[in-house]
């Protein structure tokens, strides 16, 4: 009995990783927070992989540092394109993206320095969005 609690509690607090079917997992740079807000024209249209804390909800839709939180990049969602996991179960369904907010996420996308996010109060955004999960 125990046991079985121990494994939902874990099971609830994870991150499943969801790709859409053209995802190709060796055309992504591994970058930082840092390196983005150092130099943004240098990966400005290139496809990057960001690790941070992912906040969803009303209005908002980002990815932050935990170094510093105000420190914050608009994730440009396209909710017709699939992302799906290793069952086919959609990312944009069931409210998965709620339930994965305030955990760390990686995600793989294209870095755009010129997309500031709703209400322009995001430093840039990761649009063209292939891979998120752990």
């Amino acid at each position: 009995m125990i046991l079985s609690l121990i494994l939902i509690c874990v099971s609830c607090g994870s991150v499943d990783t969801y790709t859409s079917p053209d995802y190709d997992s060796g055309k992504y740079t591994a970058v930082s927070f840092e390196q983005l807000l150092k130099d943004p024209n240098q990966f400005d249209k290139k496809k990057i992989e960001l690790v941070g804390i992912f906040h969803y909800g009303m209005e908002e839709a980002g990815l932050t540092n935990k170094k510093n939180p105000k420190n914050r990049i608009w994730i440009e969602f396209d909710y017709a394109k699939k992302m799906i996991d290793k069952n086919g179960k959609s990312l944009f369904k069931d409210e998965k993206l709620l339930r994965y907010s305030g955990k760390e996420v990686k995600l793989k996308g294209v870095f755009n320095k010129e997309n500031t996010g709703h209400l322009g109060i995001y430093f840039a955004a990761i649009e063209d969005l292939h891979y998120f999960g752990k």
